[in-house]
């Protein structure tokens, strides 16, 4: 692991070199800002650029690899541009947002952050002009529209963490076997077969011997959180309406609890993942792709599962939406209030480029989530050892549709509810403490009161 970087290193620089940039000027508002994806570099001038990541928890073993990875990432850039130094700061875990949020208002944010989810910052620079016909083909492009904003797309894919539905090959049987063997066939859009809807994987998740077939864990909401995005609605649309009507969010529930009540769904608060490796648990979740380093390597039983033999599933959804949205992480580029010229943020530009594609690949193994840039999933699978059918399943949970685009408010907003109201809310509903159409009537009623406050607020404010 003391070398975990340097085996994506020919990948990243072949994946920098693939594809040229777009010609052209963009001239921004302010007219001091121009963003020139051929302005000028000067050989004799020193150039520095500042980069900020934040620190990820990693057990023992681990400590010190991302900094060498950031490092390794560095010196590449240095390979192609000796006279551009860049100095980085990792953040502690938890307290980028925060730090990044308080230097843009004082108009001095670092060159380039890796951020998550899609927020979009002050004096945040689009990529577009700097992104080829080629290259963009090269990017995962459900990730690549979720970063789009308008016209434009606001910064650099790099990975995306992903919760999924994990299978024991062994115990399903041929309930999914069809669909896996389709997704395995076709590498470019194989993961399409996996995404199914509610009604048709509960019928398929019906006809295995084992029942119940699907445990869901209760203790956080989280899975009924990922149904009701994939499965009714984003939880609010475009100009402030609701997603998450009383209607959507009971037709989702009620059907669930179809299901539960026939047995094949079962709610638990215990460990889900001890039910999975001694064969009990045909399919759980929601999980991520770190359950493959959990399978115990010892000798089990024959119904247990081995690293082989787990599949992923993405939630169900319906098919114009595709699975909830992960957690997008991508490369943002910002400009200083004082503008540092066109060679200063070209340099920026392709120094973001080159960090999200390579630490895509060192994010993804050492944080189990999928890379962003097409070319590296082999390098990816490799590394964690994953099937043409676990790389599917995977590939097909970051493939949700580009939810609205809504004002940073309203995303603060989301952002508050779902921790506040929505998951303690589905807490109770998955524990069996409120039925289906009284969790409907309470969630919608809580979430478009606080829609309402937000509208009047915005309204006093014109």
């Amino acid at each position: 692991m003391r070398r975990l970087g340097k085996w994506v290193l020919a990948a990243v620089v072949l994946g920098v070199l693939v594809g040229g940039v777009w010609a052209g000027i963009l001239i921004w508002p302010r007219p001091e800002v121009v963003l020139d994806p051929q302005a000028k570099i000067d050989s004799e001038t020193k150039y520095q650029l500042v980069l900020w990541d934040e620190a990820f928890p990693v057990p023992t073993p681990l400590q010190g690899e991302q900094e060498r990875a950031i490092e390794q990432a560095l010196a590449e850039f240095h390979q192609l541009y000796p006279n551009v130094q860049v100095h980085f700061r990792l953040w502690p875990w938890g307290t980028l947002q925060e730090g990044l949020t308080a230097a843009v208002a004082k108009g001095n944010p670092p060159d380039v952050a890796m951020i998550s989810g899609h927020r979009q910052y002050d004096l945040q620079l689009p990529i577009t002009r700097f992104i080829s016909d080629l290259e963009e083909n090269g990017y995962f492009s459900p990730v690549l529209d979720r970063l789009q904003n308008g016209s434009d797309y606001w910064a650099w894919p790099s990975w995306s963490s992903v919760r999924v539905l994990a299978l024991n090959r062994k115990l399903v049987g041929n309930a999914f076997s069809d669909l896996s063997s389709a997704a395995a066939e076709d590498a470019e859009s194989g993961y399409r077969h996996l995404r199914l809807d509610l009604e048709n994987m509960m019928q398929r998740a019906s006809s295995i011997s084992a029942q119940p077939a699907v445990v869901l864990e209760n203790g956080t909401g989280e899975a009924l959180a990922l149904l009701l995005e994939g499965e009714a609605a984003p939880m609010l649309l475009g100009d402030g309406k609701l997603g998450w009507t009383q209607q959507a969010l009971s037709e989702t529930a009620q059907q669930l609890s179809v299901w539960i009540s026939k047995k094949v769904v079962h709610t638990s608060s215990a460990d889900l993942l001890e039910g999975f490796f001694t064969g009990q648990a045909p399919i759980i979740g929601p999980v991520g792709p770190w359950i493959i380093s959990k399978v115990p390597k010892k000798d089990t039983a024959a119904r247990a599962p081995q690293a082989q033999d787990v599949g992923f599933l993405p939630f169900p959804s319906q098919p114009e939406l595709g699975p909830a949205e992960p957690v997008d992480y991508s490369a943002a580029v910002f400009r200083q209030a004082r503008f540092k010229g066109a060679a200063h943020t070209r340099l920026a530009m392709e120094f973001a480029r080159l960090y999200g594609k390579y630490m895509g690949v060192f994010y993804s193994v050492t944080r189990h989530g999928v890379p962003s840039y097409l070319p590296l999933l082999g390098v990816w699978s490799q590394r964690l050892g994953l099937d043409p059918g676990q790389q599917a399943g995977l590939i097909a949970a970051c493939s949700g549709s580009a939810r609205p685009e809504l004002p940073q408010s309203w995303l603060d907003l989301r952002e508050r509810l779902m921790d506040e109201v929505v998951l303690p809310t589905a807490i109770a509903f998955l524990q069996g403490k409120m039925p289906a159409d009284e969790m409907a009537k309470y969630l919608s009623g809580e979430i478009a009161e606080a829609a309402d406050q937000l509208r009047d607020a915005q309204q006093e404010q014109k």
